[in-house]
């Protein structure tokens, strides 16, 4: 008979007939007892192996990237099975199974910043500044699609050497009564 099983290890009925040879070398059926005086009886079930034809993997929808730039994953589920439905996953064994994949492999916008300024003041306290933009692929983009908690330092303090200057005092009493006194 066919394998019980139309995909993977199933079982097989035997069928036999005891048969006597003639010396001419012809073959005629006899009943079952002849045989089994001499000899003991063949199997009736043997293990069978199910051709698995039409057995592929199904495969659902793709996961969101876990990642939107810089590298990341995606994956879905896989079950094997065959033309009326779900079969054990070990008769896929022998296909490829894709369940997952790279995506989000464009580069991150990132933070760049230019030169700093001179200080803002010749003496004294001051302030240097530098330009800085947002970039992905060589192109300056919007600020808003870089890490807003990642912005380079582009203000700090920065000081030069003390400020002179003429600092006047109370005035001394005139050394004169009249007239014209220091």
């Amino acid at each position: 008979s066919n394998c019980s099983e139309r995909c993977g290890t199933g079982q097989q009925k035997i069928q036999h007939k005891c048969m006597k040879i003639m010396k001419d070398a012809t073959q005629t059926p006899v009943l079952s007892r002849y045989c089994r005086q001499e000899l003991s009886a063949p199997i009736r079930l043997a293990k069978c192996e199910g051709a698995c034809d039409g057995v592929r993997w199904r495969y659902g929808s793709w996961s969101e990237c876990t990642k939107t730039c810089g590298g990341g994953d995606q994956s879905r589920l896989a079950m094997c099975e065959d033309r009326e439905g779900k079969v054990q996953a070990s008769n896929c064994e022998n296909m490829a199974r894709v369940t997952s994949r790279p995506c989000g492999e464009r580069d991150c916008p990132q933070w760049s910043a230019g030169q700093w300024s001179q200080c803002s003041v010749t003496c004294g306290q001051g302030l240097r500044h530098r330009p800085y933009s947002c970039h992905q692929a060589g192109k300056t983009i919007s600020s808003n699609f870089c890490d807003s908690g990642s912005v380079p330092e582009h203000e700090v303090e920065c000081s030069t050497d003390a400020c002179s200057a003429w600092i006047t005092g109370e005035w001394t009493p005139c050394l004169s009564d009249c007239g014209e006194g220091v």
